[in-house]
């Protein structure tokens, strides 16, 4: 039978390395750069203001180009629709002018000045007539032609009317009106009547074609000549005179 040896005294009783904690609640990543030691952490916060800000910047992104659409096809609309353009009577001179009760010869020479209220467009007057009407009985009249405002003329353009009657038949009873009138204040007093076509031109910036068409009659009232001699100016002491525009169809 053997017989078991008891453990001498010299030997070392063997113990379990000491357990590791491995779970962390957090990600510790060291990176070295020279000398320097960097730490980043792991943040949720950072991560959803990231986010956020991404998402923010899409929006506004999106509203400016859905808004930068709109106004382009608002200026189109607006650049297509017909409008009134402005007319002013600048100056007139009347010479000669002489009228008996049925007979009249007069010069006038006009001068109009015309402006598109938007200046991102053309407008295009075609087939434009002047007469000269006296006790609103015309008297006179011409052919002015055809005029084209260009697009981004921010400015009036000058136009010159000139109309002229020779031994032109009058009303009697306007004629004598009219040499009343002269002999008491030393005025006379005329209307001047455009006609034409009007047609609003977008410009490429604007729009493309060709915008709405329409008829004008263009009514210059109650101009006052005031004569010196034979030679006639208008009174315009506070400026250039206004007319009225008359869409007809």
């Amino acid at each position: 039978m053997e017989a078991h040896q008891a453990p001498s005294r010299n030997s070392q009783r063997q113990f379990p390395p000491p357990a590791t904690n491995t779970a962390t609640n957090r990600l510790h990543i060291t990176t070295t750069q020279g000398d320097e030691d960097t730490d980043f952490n792991e943040s949720p916060l950072f991560e959803k203001i990231f986010g956020i800000l991404v998402l923010s910047f899409i929006i506004v992104s999106l509203l400016i180009f859905f808004v930068k659409i709109g106004y382009s096809e608002h200026l189109a609309y607006i650049a297509k629709k017909f409008r009134k353009p402005t007319f002013l009577v600048e100056s007139v001179r009347v010479y000669p002018f002489h009228i008996s009760s049925s007979y009249i010869t007069a010069n006038w020479s006009v001068v109009l000045h015309i402006r598109d209220p938007y200046s991102f467009t053309g407008f295009y007057f075609e087939n434009m007539e002047a007469s000269v009407l006296l006790k609103n009985e015309s008297v006179c009249s011409t052919v002015v032609g055809n005029l084209y405002l260009d697009e981004w003329e921010d400015s009036f353009k000058a136009v010159d009317v000139y109309l002229e009657s020779s031994l032109a038949s009058i009303n009697q009873t306007v004629a004598e009106a009219v040499m009343a009138e002269q002999r008491e204040n030393g005025v006379v007093t005329f209307s001047l009547k455009l006609e034409c076509v009007g047609t609003v031109y977008p410009s490429y910036d604007a729009g493309s074609g060709i915008g709405e068409e329409r008829k004008m009659m263009v009514l210059c009232k109650d101009l006052k000549i005031r004569f010196f001699s034979d030679i006639g100016t208008l009174e315009n002491a506070n400026g250039p005179i206004s007319c009225d525009i008359f869409v007809l169809d």
